[in-house]
């Protein structure tokens, strides 16, 4: 897959102990950048948005959830292109009991403008499956919502 465009990356400033955990080619079109810092996962992804590619990553960032015990997740898409109102249905229902279970904090950033009402309807979706969810508007409400200093 081709690298990221540097030009739309936004300086998150996450924390600064996070560690490089893992960056995974979910298909030659999608890639996971994932780092760990004691009970929070930070995940990155990039590259053709589908609904495929947004289960697949959504299911390994779970897996590492419940490899690491991680209660806070911050989620940070760049990814081109938009799923149907159905896929983000279906895929938010396939992973909302998961993330339940996990009791996880979800925070949702996406750097995409144009995919902020989509991104509330699968928020919605989330909240309705009892996981404690929220799009937010920018990287420090996602810090503040999660709990970062």
């Amino acid at each position: 897959m081709n690298a990221p465009d540097q030009s739309r990356a936004i300086a998150l400033n996450v924390h600064p102990e996070l560690r490089p955990l893992a960056i995974v080619d979910i298909s030659e079109d999608c890639r996971l950048e994932l780092q760990l810092h004691q009970d929070l996962l930070y995940a990155r992804v990039s590259g053709q948005d589908s609904g495929p590619n947004t289960l697949a990553y959504l299911q390994r960032v779970l897996e590492q959830c419940v490899k690491h015990e991680i209660r806070r997740l911050l989620i940070v898409e760049d990814m081109e292109g938009a799923l149907s109102r159905e896929e983000i249905f279906e895929n938010s229902a396939e992973v909302a009991q998961a993330a339940r279970d996990l009791d996880l904090r979800v925070a949702f950033f996406d750097q995409r403008r144009d995919h902020h009402y989509n991104n509330l309807f699968g928020e919605l979706v989330a909240l309705e499956a009892g996981v404690q969810a929220r799009v937010c508007d920018s990287p420090d409400e996602a810090r503040q919502w999660l709990g970062i200093a």
